[in-house]
């Protein structure tokens, strides 16, 4: 057992969410009464366990949506659930130039506070630029949130700033292209904020209560998108980051890295979900125009830390080919593996084994990472369609919602456009559109079984060159004996991605409006982020925060409340 965020977290974790669910004592540190339901963190890390029967499997525009709520601005972060409050961020200004961290209610979605802070980078807002994109923490006693303009800030639940960093006047402007995205990871008394870009790249730990720096790691220079996440690793805390070129391993308390695997590729933007006995998937994309689809082939696998005399080594259990995802993270629920590629692609494989169980086509491209709740599987499409599947080796359709009118046409009409873009890549991953049965007894395309215990490296391939990967894990595992230590990743600055231009147009939509045959992928409306507890299903679009409910545990209808700038008008660092 070890203490994190006020409560005591046994190592038996409950893998029942396809995201790690934190088995807690029954009270807050201190207090007798029952802890309040929550989700305090990116996917859903620390959430309390929820009834899968107090959550619907079918809604529409006109039923089982509770409550919506327009924000001020923008935003591209998953929305946080503590106790009565529902937290999300926002950017608003052509140029990005105000930050906001909104309170809503969880009852009826009326807006309890909104703080806004000036930019510390303005750059263009559009929508091939990170808006707001990673996702805040919150714990018992504050709000932390993070912006890609470089402000970083703590509030209280009622809205009061009690602390404020400006990450880009401390340590340099960010040098990525497409914006800062990565979302923050937490502890009892740390939060961490990941920096990995085209300058001095660094993993920063900062104290919850005073702001103040705890530690900084350096890391090598790299365009990255991702995020840390606080897993157990053989019975200790450990801050892991899966990011282009490498998966690391850090103590939470001092910042040394306890391990590192390096040659991996494409892994610029998913996480690295548990499965249980220190293992996770790692996931790689092939890049908008597929510039990284060969490392991206090699670098999809569930790896396992093994604890050692000397430290930590790492292993690859199984890895896959095909399946690479687009933006969000593969997951485990109920021992099976979800990918869901960029042409919505679903590939489920046996956790355990690697094995295929069947590889079907959702019908909706997907942003968000999948979310598994009892016996069925949640897929949020793009467009606002959201597609029920049964969990388990049996392909089924449960139900298909469409949260904002016509979704279903639109999302099908993106799926064949991202399919014909594909066909004009040759050997893109796009073009893999493959079913087959759920018989359960072939490999996963390129998978291997269990490779010896090493570090670093490429699973199964020669970093050195690049080259065919067959047999080699065993060369691969002497040339990187004793490499346990060091700057997390490897040098490198991976070339192709989106330009991320500054637009030329008046509006924060024209500036943002989607001018290439890749705009349509990246426009409003998307399903960019999700949070659950007993009774309440809250989905969170680019403008607009949504909550679910069975009309049988809640009133149904709509209730729209809509938050205008007028509304938060507030002095600088104010809230309203």
């Amino acid at each position: 057992q070890y203490p994190i965020w006020g409560h005591t977290f046994m190592r038996d974790t409950l893998i029942g969410m396809g995201i790690i669910l934190f088995t807690f004592c029954a009270c807050l540190a201190g207090e007798e009464s029952a802890s309040p339901e929550r989700w305090p963190g990116f996917l859903g890390i620390g959430a309390t366990a929820i009834d899968p029967a107090t959550l619907p499997l079918e809604w529409s525009p006109t039923s089982n949506v509770s409550w919506q709520t327009e924000l001020v601005g923008t935003g591209q972060s998953s929305p946080l659930i503590w106790g009565d409050k529902v937290f999300v961020t926002s950017i608003d200004g052509n140029m990005k130039e105000d930050c906001h961290v909104t309170a809503l209610s969880l009852a009826d979605g009326s807006r309890l506070w909104d703080h806004k802070m000036e930019s510390a980078q303005p750059v263009r807002s559009n929508y091939f630029q990170s808006r707001s994109a990673p996702t805040p923490a919150v714990d018992g006693e504050r709000v932390y949130a993070f912006f890609e303009t470089g402000k970083l800030v703590a509030l209280s639940h009622d809205g009061k700033e009690l602390w404020v960093r400006n990450l880009v006047d401390e340590f340099g402007e960010f040098e990525v292209r497409i914006g800062m995205a990565s979302s923050l990871a937490q502890t009892a008394d740390s939060v961490f904020v990941l920096v990995d870009h085209e300058g001095p790249s660094y993993l920063l730990a900062v104290d919850k209560a005073t702001g103040e720096t705890k530690w900084q790691t350096e890391r090598f220079s790299r365009q990255s998108y991702a995020s840390p996440i606080v897993l157990d690793i053989c019975g200790q805390p450990q801050v892991v980051v899966s990011s282009e070129g490498s998966v690391d391993g850090y103590d939470p308390a001092t910042g040394d890295q306890l391990w590192t695997m390096e040659g991996v590729g494409g892994n610029r933007s998913t996480t690295p979900l548990p499965f249980g006995d220190s293992r996770f998937l790692i996931s790689a994309s092939p890049g908008m125009h597929d510039e990284q689809l060969d490392e991206a082939k090699e670098s999809n696998f569930a790896m396992q830390v093994v604890k050692t005399d000397d430290g930590f080594e790492t292993k690859v259990l199984w890895k896959v080919a095909k399946a690479m995802p687009s933006f969000g993270s593969p997951m485990v629920h109920q021992g099976l593996a979800y990918w869901v590629n960029n042409v919505g692609v679903l590939y489920c494989f046996n956790a355990e084994t690697g094995e295929t169980v069947y590889t079907k086509r959702s019908g909706q491209l997907c942003w968000a990472t999948p979310l598994g709740l009892g016996d069925h599987v949640y897929l949020f499409g793009k467009d606002g369609l959201t597609t029920v599947i049964a969990a388990g080796p049996d392909f089924k359709v449960i139900t298909k919602n469409e949260l904002i009118e016509g979704a279903t046409e639109v999302g099908e009409a993106d799926v064949r456009r991202r399919e014909t873009q594909g066909h004009q890549h040759r050997g893109s991953s796009a073009t893999d559109s493959t079913e087959t049965k759920s018989e359960g007894e072939q490999p996963a395309e390129g998978a291997t079984q269990e490779q010896p215990v090493r570090r670093g490296g490429r699973p199964g391939s020669d970093a050195a060159d690049g080259g065919d990967s067959r047999g080699k894990a065993e060369e691969v595992a002497t040339a990187n004996e004793g490499r346990s230590g060091g700057r997390g990743g490897r040098p490198g600055r991976p070339s192709g991605g989106a330009d991320g231009g500054s637009g030329s147009g008046d509006s924060q939509e024209e500036g943002g409006a989607p001018r290439t045959r890749d705009g349509r992928t990246f426009a409003d409306p998307v399903q960019y982020g999700y949070a659950a507890v007993n009774g309440s299903l809250i989905i969170r679009t680019g403008g607009k925060v949504f909550c679910l409910r069975n009309a049988t545990t809640a009133p149904v209808g709509i209730k729209a409340v809509k938050v205008s700038a007028a509304d938060t008008a507030s002095d600088e660092g104010g809230n309203k």
